[in-house]
């Protein structure tokens, strides 16, 4: 997913950085828009927002149809939310990365914690990371609000656009099953 800065307007740097990562990755980049923006714009409206900014490159490989936007928002849901929702439906196993910034991007954070806590239903004793990794760690760059993308970022979201997704293992380990049972 892709952010741009509020108020319409992008400043350079952040636009030469999203440009280098999608050159790196030889233009076979899609694009969905997590931004609030999407409640606003329609898709021809955020194509000719991208195109005016420079951005015409993301216009043109947004995802087909209605899956350019994650899930409008009918209350105040939180963004990881939404971006788990859009990969539930729409994700066929790519690589993928997220970009936003500190303030809307604030519950993507977890993400970034190098060690996770443990899930309510599994003693910390028995719970390692290799258990329950966050499912977007290694995938989130929360930029600096009114900063956005730097130069530093390019080789982190290239690097998790380059990465194999490992899919969840969704069976119960088992001495959590046997302790469900008794």
């Amino acid at each position: 997913a892709t952010r741009a800065s509020a108020g319409l307007r992008l400043v350079q740097g952040p636009k030469f950085g999203l440009k280098k990562v999608h050159d790196e990755m030889d233009a076979t980049i899609r694009y969905v828009v997590s931004s609030t923006w999407r409640e606003v714009f329609n898709r021809a409206q955020i194509e000719v927002v991208f195109r005016r900014a420079g951005l015409g490159f993301v216009a043109d490989r947004l995802y087909e149809g209605e899956n350019w936007c994650t899930p409008p928002k009918f209350s105040r849901s939180r963004r990881v939310n939404e971006i788990a929702e859009w990969l539930d439906r729409h994700h066929q196993g790519e690589p993928f990365a997220i970009v936003d910034d500190t303030c809307s991007g604030a519950s993507l954070s977890p993400a970034l914690a190098l060690a996770m806590r443990p899930p309510p239903n599994v003693p910390a004793a028995r719970h390692s990371r290799s258990e329950a990794p966050h499912p977007f760690e290694g995938r989130v760059t929360l930029c600096q609000e009114g900063v956005g993308l730097t130069e530093a970022h390019v080789p982190f979201i290239v690097a998790a656009l380059q990465r194999a997704v490992v899919a969840p293992d969704r069976t119960v380990p088992a001495h959590i099953e046997s302790e469900t049972r008794q």
